[in-house]
């Protein structure tokens, strides 16, 4: 953890890496039990606050590779973070990690900058956190979820939250997209079940279609650069809660046929998504045999999910904001 003096403040500042932040976590699950506590509390007394995400794309020299940057703000309590964030499909052909992510955190007592960490763990952990409290405020009893690019490190914060819940999926079914040099997908991912030690039932899938059949809900995680129709009508069973992380393989006009849209925030859903897409087609079409939602309706009790939920996780920047806070503490920042 490296000190900066800043000219325009007293205190210095702390530059956090991610391995800083890891280690701040110690013992991971009883940190998601508080983050995924925490994270209910915010989901359910979401207030509206303007500028909570800016989004830029651009094009770098060569048109083949978007380059997407992104401004988030959010507030908890006395701190606020900002994190910027950056993807370009080129970092993956060179090896590295697709996107960058820095949070810088603000004192909003005395406007001073207390931190700036490195935030890709930060935005890990955070969209796992938003995306197990939606499955979880949903499904009832036993039940099984599939996990769709379970082997990326939103995969690794997923299934690690998973395993935090108080009322855990009774087996969970992963799929990867590639075999990662492996002979084989499966190959793959016994060696990922074994290395990632969680307390759950994991069972490996050598298919997206063979991980979908028949479960009671699926998390998608699949990151792709453009939209491309992985998972279609007929893969799913009739009644199911279907989690969209990733937000480019579900196919759009399967999108249409969902009853209950789920949003974490629903003053974000401009952004692209084939929930989007679908509730603008739906509107346009005066249809009306839809509702729409946020994961803190269900949570408070105002809605109950459909049979067929689509929850789309955006990403609401208030639970960086506490993630922060919790990482400060054990480092007595603050």
């Amino acid at each position: 953890m490296l000190r900066i003096n800043f000219t325009s403040q007293e205190l210095p500042v702390c530059f956090l890496t991610d391995r800083d932040v890891e280690q701040a976590m110690g013992n991971k699950i009883e940190f998601l039990k508080e983050l995924i506590s925490i994270t209910r509390e915010i989901l359910s007394d979401l207030r509206p606050y303007a500028f909570d995400k800016i989004s830029l794309y651009a094009r770098t020299s060569d048109p083949a590779y978007p380059t997407k940057i992104r401004a988030m703000a959010g507030c908890y309590g006395r701190y606020s973070v900002v994190r910027s964030f950056s993807a370009n499909e080129r970092n993956r052909e060179m090896g590295r990690r697709r996107s960058n992510n820095f949070c810088i955190i603000y004192d909003n007592e005395t406007t001073d900058i207390v931190a700036i960490a490195e935030g890709n763990l930060i935005s890990d952990y955070r969209t796992a956190s938003i995306a197990v409290v939606g499955l979880d405020a949903v499904m009832k009893g036993d039940y099984t979820v599939a996990v769709l690019g379970a082997t990326g490190s939103v995969g690794n914060a997923v299934l690690q939250s998973l395993s935090a819940l108080d009322k855990k999926p009774r087996k969970v079914i992963i799929s990867a997209r590639g075999r990662g040099g492996f002979s084989n997908v499966k190959e793959r991912l016994e060696d990922y079940i074994k290395r990632i030690k969680v307390d759950l039932e994991i069972e490996p899938s050598e298919s997206i279609e063979k991980c979908i059949k028949g479960v009671d809900a699926v998390i998608d995680l699949i990151s792709m650069p453009k939209p491309v129709s992985l998972v279609k009508e007929g893969m799913l069973p009739e009644k199911v809660t279907y989690i969209d992380v990733g937000k480019n393989a579900l196919d759009h006009e399967f999108a249409m046929k969902f009853d209950t849209y789920v949003f974490d925030s629903v003053e974000l859903r401009k952004l692209p998504s084939p929930a989007t897409f679908a509730l603008s087609i739906r509107t346009m079409l005066a249809e009306r045999n839809f509702r729409v939602m946020e994961i803190g309706d269900i949570l408070t009790g105002r809605e109950r999910p459909g049979d067929m939920t689509l929850i789309t996780v955006l990403g609401v920047p208030v639970v960086d904001a506490a993630f922060c806070q919790m990482i400060m503490r054990r480092l007595s920042l603050i």
